[in-house]
């Protein structure tokens, strides 16, 4: 039987004001990252860039591990590539609130080099043989996410949760379900609808022009530089 993808409770509310809040959702005639024709974009990148709604939404994110975890404890919030990270920095900031003592989560960030999803050597040794929660701003596939749960596993990690702003399956694809992670949840589902390159879309036959600034979604233009206020070696 195929496993339902967690659905965060009032998951719907908190990105609805989100995306109105960062004006993350565009309408038009789009050429989207998968090269398919859609009439609309959730810009994830703007609304991260808009330190309100992020943080706003990692606090919802941080309310599952809190109630997932109430018993046996999180050492580490691992932020997958940028998006990620500013998520588990945000959400880390909320357990220190949620909890009010001197408890710490380190925030640790995962990053693409070269292909492959690395952690810092420097920061290795605070996150070897600990009990981590990844933090994802979207996931289509799951394969990046099983990327960065199998190297974790590699440095010793027991990985006890995923938790993602936006999923585009409501089911846990066959690539997630194998990783076998207790628990696996998403705030928001959506459907990433348009049609097959070449195929006739509205927008084309309406002569609409296309509008392809987000083809390229691994920039991060509007994010990069809040990395560099955030000191990751800090626990």
């Amino acid at each position: 039987m195929d496993r339902e993808l967690l659905q965060i409770s009032g998951g719907s509310k908190v990105m609805a004001g989100a995306i109105a809040r960062s004006n993350a959702s565009h309408s038009g005639h789009i050429l989207l990252p998968s090269g398919r024709h859609g009439d609309r974009y959730f810009d994830k990148e703007r609304l991260l860039a808009e330190t309100g709604a992020a943080r706003h939404v990692a606090a919802a994110l941080d309310e599952v591990v809190l109630n997932a975890t109430a018993t046996a404890g999180v050492d580490c919030y691992v932020g997958a590539h940028y998006g990620g990270s500013i998520l588990a920095y945000s959400a880390s900031e909320h357990y220190f609130d949620a909890k009010g003592t001197i408890e710490t989560v380190s925030r640790i960030p995962v990053i693409n080099h070269d292909g492959k999803y690395v952690i810092r050597e420097s920061l290795c040794s605070l996150v070897e043989d600990k009990r981590v929660w990844i933090f994802q701003d979207v996931i289509r596939s799951g394969q990046k996410t099983a990327e960065v749960v199998k190297y974790l596993r590699c440095l010793g990690c027991q990985v006890l949760g995923i938790t993602t702003m936006v999923s585009y399956e409501a089911k846990l694809t066959p690539i997630l379900a194998e990783l076998d992670v207790p628990v696996i949840a998403s705030l928001y589902t959506l459907s990433e609808t348009g049609c097959d390159p070449g195929a006739p879309c509205k927008g084309c036959q309406n002569n609409e022009p296309l509008d392809a600034r987000f083809q390229n979604e691994k920039s991060y233009r509007f994010v990069e530089y809040q990395l560099g206020s955030i000191d990751f070696d800090t626990s």
